[in-house]
């Protein structure tokens, strides 16, 4: 089981791409569930497990676990930016402010390997 990483550094490192049909991918994906379920988090990327690729996992908003592998923002709405108090799970209890853009457009293969465009709006 992996565990979360509580060092800022770590998590700033650069993180790679995942080759295609990386046959460890599922399992990653399986662990990171099971983190943000004992933490009761929306979201988990790859390296605040200690992993250095680009991959993250989230819930939407009717609790849907939705994979993204290589993600890349392709598009950032430069008006009505979002600024909100978070939390992070690798640092329990410390609330940040967070400045981010209201809209952005996102590819990413899913955990089959499909292509996925997407708008997301908010904190979806």
């Amino acid at each position: 089981m992996y565990e979360l990483v509580k060092s800022q550094a770590k998590l700033h490192e650069q993180s790679h791409p995942i080759p295609y049909s990386n046959p460890n991918v599922n399992g990653f994906v399986l662990e990171m569930l099971e983190v943000m379920k004992e933490n009761s988090a929306m979201g988990l990327a790859a390296p605040q497990i200690g992993l250095s690729i680009n991959l993250f996992v989230r819930l939407d908003r009717y609790h849907n676990v939705l994979v993204y592998i290589n993600p890349d923002i392709t598009k950032v709405r430069e008006t009505g930016w979002l600024v909100e108090e978070e939390m992070c799970i690798s640092f329990p209890g410390e609330k940040v402010v967070v400045a981010r853009p209201g809209t952005i457009s996102v590819t990413s293969m899913d955990e089959n390997w499909r292509f996925r465009k997407e708008k997301l709006i908010g904190a979806e």
